[in-house]
């Protein structure tokens, strides 16, 4: 788990390299819509069921921001926390200071919404979170309703969703989230 000061250090070399508060803000919920979409992932056949018993809990969340260029020598820092994910439609992060430490989901028809300092929603969630890609769309009434692919995948052997996220200057990293 971080510390406040490391947090801090990695949100001024996030800064320094051209990623803002709010695009870390975007991927860290986007982390956290996908730890909850595994929900979707699971052979639970009804959807209470499957929220109730594979998503709550706690999930470790992980990813590398690109760099913006690649010439850049610039380290990638490491964006790290905790999610847990609670059975009142509540969530809290824990580890990274620079993301809500709250917020609340709500699972629907094929569609996961976290709010947090703002909306993001997956929808086009598959029943089955094998090899699959969902459609997240980041708080809509400020981007214009701007929506992108993120494929994903489940490996039930470790309890870990992937995600590929993709910068503003389209490079790709992952975003893990492993059940704790």
């Amino acid at each position: 788990m971080m510390t406040i000061s490391e947090s801090r250090d990695l949100a001024r070399r996030a800064r320094g390299i051209g990623f803002t508060r709010r695009e870390v803000l975007k991927f860290g919920m986007l982390a956290a819509g996908a730890a909850l979409a595994t929900a979707c992932g699971s052979d639970k056949s009804a959807a209470d069921a499957v929220v109730e018993e594979f998503a709550v809990g706690t999930w470790k969340v992980k990813y590398q921001l690109s760099s913006r260029s690649s010439a850049t020598s610039n380290p990638k820092p490491l964006v790290e926390f905790d999610l847990t994910v609670n059975k009142d439609s509540t969530f809290t992060i824990s580890g990274d200071p620079n993301l809500p430490q709250s917020g609340t989901w709500m699972v629907g028809n094929a569609f996961i919404q976290i709010s947090a300092d703002g909306t993001g929603m997956a929808s086009n969630v598959p029943e089955k979170m094998g090899d699959a890609s969902l459609t997240w769309q980041w708080d809509s009434s400020r981007a214009a309703g701007a929506s992108f692919e993120v494929p994903a995948k489940w490996d039930s052997s470790s309890s870990t969703l992937t995600l590929t996220g993709v910068d503003g200057n389209r490079n790709q990293f992952p975003i893990t989230a492993t059940k704790q």
